[in-house]
């Protein structure tokens, strides 16, 4: 067999393989995602102090709001408004859209988690086959550029867990609720004889509500067993995917 032959085989057998491999990729369920920005016009941040500041210039000047969080409000810039600002000694600066305008979309497992993390990425539920996250275009973009596949979520889709908490005292309840959890219900449970202490009853707190998978994550960090209970029967018929 000469050489040409050998080399041609092996190219030819090479192609066969990655066809193979090709074809026994799972494609994400549901439709494409559109990565452009939602207006193209341009965007612009002030900073804030807390809810309460942001709520207000919202108010006050009338801040068209693309999305806000802890430190900033973010909105269509607007030369009237503008100007009000600086008037009240505010400064801006310019966005990009690419990292305002976000996405809650299905993501495969092809790359870890801990980088997504990194990247900024939130993973809202982890399911069997793929994960919801949440992300910015912009990083969505350069994760379906590294190899990432992403589509479109169902209707139902994000849910939280429903959790069950145990605690022993009102202030946890209260750190459980700054952390952003749905909390349904907060009831004082029947003390058991076994929990005696020091002469009196420990005083437990059953706390029921709603989290998504990165929220039980920070409940568990910080300290709290989470029982994850199984899924109210309305979705429970379909179960994860």
């Amino acid at each position: 067999m000469t050489n040409s032959i050998v080399f041609k085989w092996v190219c030819t057998a090479s192609l066969i393989a990655m066809g193979l491999l090709l074809g026994c990729a799972k494609k994400l369920p549901g439709n494409p995602v559109n990565l452009e920005p939602d207006d193209p016009r341009p965007i612009v941040s002030v900073a804030v102090a807390d809810a309460d500041e942001a709520a207000l210039l919202v108010q006050k000047f009338g801040l068209e709001v693309v999305r806000m969080d802890a430190s900033s409000v973010n909105f269509f810039a607007d030369a009237d408004v503008l100007g009000q600002l600086r008037d009240f000694g505010y400064s801006t600066k310019p966005r990009n859209s690419n990292d305002v305008f976000q996405r809650v979309v299905r993501m495969d497992r092809s790359i870890p988690e801990a980088e997504l993390l990194a990247e900024g990425v939130r993973i809202i539920n982890r399911e069997k086959r793929y994960l919801i996250v949440a992300g910015s275009i912009g990083k969505l973009k350069a994760l379906v550029r590294r190899g990432a596949q992403i589509s479109a979520i169902s209707d139902q889709e994000p849910r939280p867990r429903q959790i069950r908490i145990v605690v022993e005292r009102t202030a946890d309840v209260a750190k459980i609720g700054a952390m952003q959890i749905d909390i349904y219900s907060a009831k004082a449970q029947a003390a058991k004889p076994t929990d005696i202490e020091q002469g009196g009853q420990k005083a437990n707190i059953v706390v029921y509500g709603g989290a998504f998978d990165d929220q039980i994550d920070q409940l568990r960090k910080a300290g709290y067993a989470v029982e994850i209970l199984p899924p109210p029967a309305s979705i429970s018929g379909g179960g994860q995917s």
